[in-house]
């Protein structure tokens, strides 16, 4: 009998232990908590280049020549070239040409060759690739090209580069060495013309 109640006694303990065991699991300790939040784990992110539209100024009078300047901030980066695409209005716009179907001014430009330069008129679209030399990387701010339209409507108009991200059909800057797109904003400009 002694027997039969010393295993009891240790059933019961045994039970009480593990009791104990799940209640100090089911509560939370307050000791063991972080007393101050933890800081957020961000991983870096460069910064992206800017290819944008600029002017001498935004209010043209009908028949005067607007110059547009195409300019890149590469944030650092260093850069082997870019693919721009630029949309207007041919209704308010009309490119003109410094050479026969060629309207870039290329003579303070930050690259020096163009290998590819298209108009299409009718849908008011210019695209143009622009390069390094090879070993002659380019970092910083610099003008790609200009471009010079006459004015030939009166009213406001907008000139866009366009641009979505992950796209290889519209404007890109291309990281030196990798080839990969590393253009993160565009800047249109709208103009006035009276």
């Amino acid at each position: 009998m002694f027997k039969k109640i010393i295993i009891i006694l240790i059933i019961l303990v045994v039970l009480m232990l593990l009791c104990l065991g799940i209640i100090f699991l089911l509560k939370p300790n307050k000791s063991l908590a972080p007393s101050k939040p933890e800081a957020e784990v961000t991983s870096f992110q460069p910064k992206l280049a800017i290819l944008s539209l600029d002017s001498p100024k935004v209010n043209y009078q009908l028949g005067e020549t607007l110059s547009l300047i195409i300019n890149l901030d590469s944030k650092g980066l260093m850069v082997d070239g870019v693919d721009v695409l630029i949309t207007y209005n041919p209704s308010y716009l009309k490119p003109q040409f410094l050479t026969d179907k060629n309207p870039l001014d290329t003579t303070e430009s930050v690259f020096t060759v163009f290998p590819l330069v298209k108009i299409d008129e009718a849908m008011g679209q210019i695209k143009f690739s622009a390069l390094s030399s090879p070993g002659q990387s380019f970092t910083g701010k610099g003008q790609v090209a200009k471009l010079q339209f006459k004015t030939i409507h009166q009213g406001e108009t907008f000139l866009e580069i366009k641009f979505k991200p992950g796209l290889t059909n519209d404007s890109n800057v291309a990281l030196a060495g990798k080839g990969k797109d590393i253009l993160g904003k565009v800047e249109g400009l709208k103009i006035f013309i009276q």
